[in-house]
């Protein structure tokens, strides 16, 4: 079975909730979902990313920073479980996810969201006969 390297104590989870990349100061490129980022990078991008007054010049919902490692871990209810299955677009950690996770709703997110990924966009390979 695969596992998740533990998240060390230096590092967090950046969430985008955008369908795609956001960038940020400090940080770099976020892909959609859970991203691991390291602490210092986040403290730099928080300062980066914040005004005179203390406000943040990220619009909210566009990322959430968590403590823990990202996984449908049994300490996530199923329908948080499912929200970051749906909200994950990484292929390697969904694999790794979908060996260890035992609830079948879960793992069922999990198959689905891999299928969904790797369906051919439609309109895909069209006009590409020999002419």
């Amino acid at each position: 079975m695969a596992k998740q390297k533990p998240l060390a104590s230096s590092e967090v989870i950046v969430r985008n909730h955008r369908k795609g990349t956001v960038r940020l100061p400090g940080i770099g490129t976020l892909k959609p979902g859970a991203n691991i980022v390291a602490r210092e990078a986040v403290e730099l991008a928080k300062k980066l990313t914040t005004d005179a007054e203390g406000d943040s010049n990220i619009p909210a919902g566009v990322v959430t920073i968590e403590d823990g490692k990202p996984s449908t871990a049994p300490e996530r209810t199923e329908s948080e479980a499912i929200e970051l299955v749906k909200d994950t677009f990484d292929l390697d950690m969904l694999r790794a996810w979908q060996a260890d996770e035992k609830r079948p709703r879960v793992h069922k997110a999990i198959s689905d969201q891999i299928d969904e990924m790797l369906k051919e966009p439609e309109g895909a390979g069209e006009g590409d006969e020999d002419k």
